[in-house]
């Protein structure tokens, strides 16, 4: 229901080509709302009774991202798209659909197919919110090839939601795996270097006005010096090769 999607700042719809008038109303809704709404290439292609919408995207949809798809292509093959200055001119790679968008009322062009120039990832506002529509599959073009940089997009699509990751992993490259979880003031980060590399960066954590203690990585049992301060923890970390750690926060 409604007061459930509210609870999240921002949506993926992963290549949903089925769409349900009645989900898609509440979509509607939820954007409407102030939500943010991110869709991939062939979003409500048919409804649930396996027939094509006329308008696509259907069930009233193309209002809501300010566009409509009269074509589009299904191939074993990639598609540049370069970002605007929102993005930092990120460029990346669409793989096997591309769709052809066009655009109605003030609907903007956030990015563009590199060699036609023509829309490839549109944002619309609609009511207090905003609906993004790629012409791509931004999910399965991660997927196919993790070191394709639209996995940027997706983050940067999400921080400008408002969406604030519980821990962050700050370094000069690389990614490590934060779970965090809360036991009354306390905390336990789970942090994974699931790569044959090793990584050094800094952890950080918002804490608001909880004040913290001491930080003990609990597997080796040994201490890390941290700064607080507005609200944010932060410690340096040094991971070995596939290394797990495991930190107490009190």
């Amino acid at each position: 229901d409604l007061q459930t999607l509210k609870a999240y700042k921002i949506i993926f719809l992963p290549f949903q080509i089925v769409m349900r008038r009645k989900v898609a109303d509440l979509l509607k809704d939820y954007v409407n709302q102030g939500g943010c709404l991110v869709a991939d290439a062939r979003t409500a292609s048919i409804d649930e009774n396996d027939f094509a919408y006329r308008v696509s995207p259907g069930a009233g949809l193309d209002s809501l991202f300010g566009a409509s798809r009269p074509d589009w292509k299904g191939e074993k093959s990639f598609y540049k798209i370069k970002m605007n200055d929102k993005y930092n001119a990120l460029v990346f790679e669409g793989k096997y659909f591309r769709d052809q968008l066009k655009l109605k009322g003030k609907t903007e062009v956030l990015g563009t197919f590199e060699d036609t120039n023509e829309p490839a990832v549109v944002e619309n506002n609609f009511g207090k919110g905003k609906a993004v529509l790629s012409a791509v599959p931004l999910g399965a073009s991660y997927y196919d090839n993790p070191g394709n940089p639209v996995s940027n997009l997706i983050i940067k699509l999400s921080e400008r939601a408002g969406v604030v990751p519980d821990a962050q992993f700050i370094s000069n490259g690389g990614f490590i795996n934060l779970k965090v979880h809360t036991l009354g003031k306390n905390y336990i980060i789970y942090a994974i270097n699931s790569k044959n590399k090793s990584k050094t960066g800094v952890i950080k954590l918002g804490t608001g006005s909880n004040k913290i203690i001491n930080i003990t990585e609990i597997l080796k049992n040994e201490n890390s010096t941290f700064n607080q301060r507005n609200g944010y923890l932060s410690f340096r970390v040094n991971f070995a090769p596939e290394q797990v750690k495991v930190f107490y926060i009190n």
